[in-house]
């Protein structure tokens, strides 16, 4: 009896310990499941703020046909905006450059020689008509006056008269700024323009708001006396020019 009294004593003193073990270990047991409650929201909002990873693409998503119509779209594309900037070029205005020189004149000057040698030409009219000559006009002080003119016009003259070795009755319609006349080709002079000649033709054009010829015309027309020089005259051409000789002079 008095060993089970001991016990009991005992036990009554280890009441409050094991009380008080019971509660801690109820305590951390909470404040764990607090910890991992808190630990799993913050997983979840991690999780929910990141974006999921995106799986790899194969080959065959990454090179599909799609490219192939993108590649045709693409040079249907970039053709159109080369026809595009080809049709702004086109549209734009050519900036117009007009003669400044004697010498720039002179490549379409039709000297009496040069005349003869083409009057007979079937497009003689559309050869020297935009073409200059220098014309005599008459004397000052003694002294032979010639300008430059433009010849815009071939007539035919009431006579034939001789021009060099061959006979004709064309006349030339020709102008110096606004004024107009014809003359016959037998009194085109065969030298070039002087300076002083050109000038005045210049400061006349000048003086009535007429311009220079432009030089792409100067060019095309330069050529256009060239073919005219170089023309193979057949031998019915031959024989057509003997024969208006001979008609003339009877």
């Amino acid at each position: 009896d008095c060993s089970v009294s001991l016990y009991f004593i005992q036990f009554q003193k280890l009441i409050p310990v094991l009380a008080d073990k019971g509660k801690l270990t109820a305590i951390d047991e909470l404040k764990a499941k607090r910890e991992a409650h808190k630990a799993k929201l913050k997983s979840n909002e991690r999780r929910s703020r990141s974006p999921e990873p995106k799986p790899l693409l194969k080959t065959k998503d990454v090179y599909t046909d799609d490219d192939d119509d993108d590649e045709k779209s693409l040079s249907s594309s970039v053709s159109s905006a080369e026809s595009a900037d080809e049709s702004d070029r086109e549209s734009t205005p050519e900036v117009v450059r007009y003669i400044s020189t004697k010498e720039q004149l002179s490549k379409i000057r039709l000297s009496r020689f040069k005349l003869e040698k083409c009057v007979h030409l079937p497009f003689f009219k559309d050869t020297v008509c935009g073409c200059f000559i220098r014309i005599g006009i008459g004397d000052k002080m003694g002294k032979k006056v010639y300008r430059v003119a433009e010849i815009f016009d071939v007539v035919t003259t009431p006579k034939t008269y001789s021009l060099g070795n061959v006979k004709t009755n064309k006349g030339l319609k020709v102008r110096h700024g606004l004024a107009e006349n014809m003359y016959r080709l037998e009194f085109v002079s065969n030298q070039d323009f002087t300076e002083s000649e050109f000038m005045k033709w210049k400061t006349t054009l000048e003086a009535n708001n007429l311009k220079l010829p432009p030089v792409k015309f100067v060019d095309t027309k330069h050529k256009q006396i060239q073919e005219a020089m170089n023309h193979d005259f057949t031998e019915k051409r031959k024989k057509y020019r003997l024969r208006l000789c001979v008609d003339t002079t009877a």
